[in-house]
């Protein structure tokens, strides 16, 4: 049971048309999920970028705290060796110093 040529024809090229639209529903499909994975990530990457300035933030803050910490130290530093020198030059030791204070 041959078809004739141009009903063949016709049969093929229907089949064809119903797999063309399939594949383009499946791509479409496929696209559509490519789409909500790309705004997934781009949320992630929002959500990155915006913790990573978050950090900085913080650890410029720190930093800052540091610098300040160090420079109070420093100064006590300095007043605890201008404070030995007037005792050595007054002869009072330390201990002598720390007696009186109990």
């Amino acid at each position: 049971s041959t078809l004739p040529s141009p009903l063949r024809k016709s049969a093929d090229f229907r089949e064809a048309l119903e797999e063309t639209k399939l594949s383009v529903r499946a791509l479409a499909k496929a696209n559509h999920k490519l789409g909500s994975q790309i705004d997934k990530l781009l949320t992630e990457k929002d959500s990155f970028l915006q913790k990573s300035a978050e950090e900085t933030k913080e650890i410029k803050i720190i930093k800052q705290a540091l610098k300040e910490t160090l420079a109070e130290k420093d100064k006590l530093e300095t007043s605890t060796k201008q404070l030995e020198i007037e005792l050595m030059e007054r002869d009072v030791s330390v201990e002598d110093l720390e007696a009186t204070l109990v």
